[in-house]
């Protein structure tokens, strides 16, 4: 066919075929000379795939040339080629392809005699700007799956290779080597063809850096800060046997490295079945991946993790975790659905471990600050973009400073900008835990939520490492609060909320109701003490009992970061009771104070009272005592007394008795010196000061 020329609307073919048909010896010959402009060449692929199937004694020279095209679905700006395929061995003249979607590549050379022979050599560059043109022949090679993994490889990364495939004439089969960059790593391909089988023998991609963080991003994990050190990531694959293709993997990075050994599956539809086992392996995990490098603190983590990985319908499965982090254990499986924004599902079950980490999974985590709540800025959390629910099960749960919750149980909901737990369950302090939180994050981190303690004992929430504790009884308490800051610790400063407290059966060591009564009683004949002296006779009728409450109850809110409850009031006897306290969330602080009001001694109005008062971080309060009521009713007490004393009239001295016989007469009423009436009182300077004053005494002989 000469001189042709095909228009189909804007679509254009033409230019020269040949064919000539084999005869005895002589081979069937196929010659090409098109251009093409604007074809879409996958209507072309099934009459070449018919033209050259299963034929060795077909030659091919096939010359086209074409602009503005279509392959595989992508636009192709232009190609071309001058190919041949005869007995003596294949010829690439020249072979030049213009953006594929982004990929370009040019080849020449040629690899002569038979294929259990092969000699010679073909010369290649590849280019791609961006990683879609590389998905295309991907998922032209290996189906969707393949496609998926590239662009999780090559994402926003210009790849540029050269190479060769060369035969050296000794042994059959067709070498390929290249080299080159992805961005800022180093690449190395090698593979071994075998022409006669249509298949390889080998294939090794090799990926170096000189920061191996890059390395671990391409894993989907969050690395670590930038830390010296080089980073090494080998995929091998071996001859497919059984339908499925044996491969291997291994991640080096400084302090760490992550096997897999296995095989891969191609299942319909183009999707991968991928049975592998995994293993990693760190003396630090902290150089590696992000959330542990965060969570601070001067000590090594070293990691010894297996697991199985497997296809679960249309995701992955991670089987039978075994996971060992320093001293934390950990087990379970956890499903993943999607490679771009991944859908997680599963559950784990770990001995000990801080609700803050867990969290940090989904919020990220920052820097240590001056305080329990970092003053830094959220890091990139480790699952950034996934959604889904895990199931947690945790032996030791860490809450607050020393606050451990034990047999936890609760989920971890990922949304696209939000994460929450929910179903929370737990033992704390004798008591059950529940509740739920949520948090958005944003430009600022926001939460709201909710928690209810019910049942449980003072002494172990306050004391949670002995459960020795100076308080002791039963309690319940609910919470609802929210909250926003742009750091953990501008978030704790501003919560804000409201509950309620209710206490039972308390009792508190060195507060004796009964001292008041005790220390009024040693002072009542004695000269009132100094503030000191009342204070230590106080502290010591304290020591003599404990104060038993039946029950106290207190509205709780939760305002700039603290917690406080309002007065709670009780009665012990005769003396009467009230109790407060506060939290402060952001500096882990406790303050809290019991006042004992007795009634007032008999003359005086002022009620003999006292305050204990505790002040200190959480869990290592200092006690402190207020006597100022008590030492003000004593004072006033001797007051009292003295101005009764001035204020009695003088008796006369007693004198011996007479005798009943001689009685002493009356005198006449005559003999009785008249009253003189006293002078009217002068009215008095209200600027003078009252004073009593006392006869002038008679002068000194």
């Amino acid at each position: 066919i000469d001189k042709l020329d095909f228009a189909l609307g804007d679509a254009k073919l033409g230019g020269r075929l040949v064919l000539v048909e084999g005869e005895g010896t002589r081979r069937t010959r196929i010659e090409t000379d098109l251009n093409a402009d604007g074809i879409d060449l996958d209507l072309l692929a099934p009459m070449a795939a018919a033209a050259i199937a299963g034929s060795d004694a077909l030659d091919l020279q096939l010359g086209f040339k074409g602009r503005g095209l279509r392959v595989l679905g992508r636009p192709l700006r232009g190609i071309d080629a001058a190919l041949a395929r005869t007995a003596e061995g294949v010829a690439v003249e020249r072979l030049l392809i213009d953006d594929l979607d982004g990929l370009s590549a040019k080849a020449s050379g040629r690899i002569g005699t038979s294929w259990e022979r092969a000699n010679g050599r073909i010369e290649f560059e590849v280019a791609a700007a961006r990683a879609e043109g590389l998905a295309v022949v991907a998922q032209a090679l290996g189906g969707e799956d393949a496609a998926a993994l590239t662009l999780r490889i090559a994402a926003g990364k210009p790849l540029k290779l050269t190479g060769a495939a060369t035969g050296g004439g000794s042994v059959a089969g067709i070498a390929i080597e290249a080299e080159g960059r992805l961005a800022e790593f180093g690449v190395r391909f090698g593979a071994r063809i075998d022409p006669r089988m249509e298949s390889f023998e080998e294939a090794r991609v090799v990926l170096e850096a000189q920061e191996s963080g890059g390395l671990v991003a391409m894993l989907g994990l969050t690395p670590a800060p930038p830390v010296p050190g080089e980073g090494r990531l080998e995929l091998a694959a071996l001859k497919p046997r059984a339908g499925a293709l044996p491969v291997t993997l291994q991640l080096q990075v400084p302090g760490a490295s992550l096997t897999g050994e296995g095989e891969i599956r191609s299942l319909a539809g183009g999707r991968i079945e991928p049975r592998l086992n995994l293993r990693l392996e760190a003396a630090d995990l902290r150089p590696l991946l992000a959330a542990p490098a965060l969570a601070g603190g001067g000590d090594a983590a070293p990691v010894s993790v297996s697991a199985r990985l497997t296809r679960a319908g249309d995701g992955i499965a991670f089987e039978n975790i075994a996971a060992n982090i320093g001293d934390q254990r950990a087990h379970g499986r956890i499903l993943v659905d999607g490679l771009e924004r991944p859908k997680f599902s599963g559950k784990l079950e770990i001995a000990r471990v801080g609700l803050a980490s867990v969290l940090g999974l989904a919020l990220g985590r920052a820097g240590e600050g001056s305080s329990f709540w970092s003053e830094a800025r959220l890091g990139t959390p480790l699952l950034a973009g996934a959604t889904g629910t895990v199931e947690f099960a945790v032996g030791a749960l860490e809450l607050l400073g020393p606050i451990t919750a034990t047999d936890a149980e609760f989920k971890l909901r990922l949304g696209e900008n939000d994460a929450a737990i929910e179903d929370f369950a737990a033992d704390l302090a004798g008591g059950k835990l529940g509740g739920q939180a949520r948090f958005v994050r944003g430009d600022a981190l926001a939460i709201d939520g909710r928690i209810a303690l019910g049942q449980f004992e003072v002494a172990r929430l306050i004391a949670p490492a002995s459960w020795q504790s100076i308080a002791r009884g039963r309690g319940n308490l609910a919470l609802s609060f929210a909250g926003s800051g742009r750091t953990p610790a501008a978030l704790a400063a501003n919560l804000a909320g409201q509950g309620t407290l209710a206490l039972e059966a308390v009792e508190i060591d060195d507060l004796d109701p009964g001292a008041l009564a005790q220390v009024l009683a040693a002072t009542a004949s004695a000269e009132p003490p100094d503030e000191a002296g009342v204070l230590a006779l106080l502290a010591t009728a304290l020591a003599k009992g404990p104060l038993r409450l039946a029950k106290l109850e207190a509205p709780v809110i939760v305002a700039a970061g603290a917690a406080r409850s309002g007065k709670a009031r009780s009665q012990a006897g005769a003396v009467a009771v009230a109790a407060e306290g506060s939290l402060d969330l952001a500096r882990l602080s406790f303050e809290a104070a019991i006042e004992l009001e007795g009634s007032a001694p008999a003359g005086v109005s002022a009620k003999a009272g006292a305050v204990v008062r505790w002040r200190g971080l959480l869990g290592a309060p200092e006690r402190g005592i207020e006597a100022a009521a008590l030492a003000t009713a004593i004072t006033m007490r001797a007051m009292e007394r003295d101005a009764g004393k001035l204020e009695a009239p003088e008796r006369p001295p007693a004198r011996a008795p007479r005798s009943a016989e001689t009685p002493t007469p009356a005198p006449p009423a005559a003999a009785l010196p008249k009253r003189v009436p006293l002078p009217p009182p002068r009215p008095r300077d209200p600027g003078a000061s009252f004073s009593i004053m006392a006869p002038p005494l008679p002068p000194r002989r």
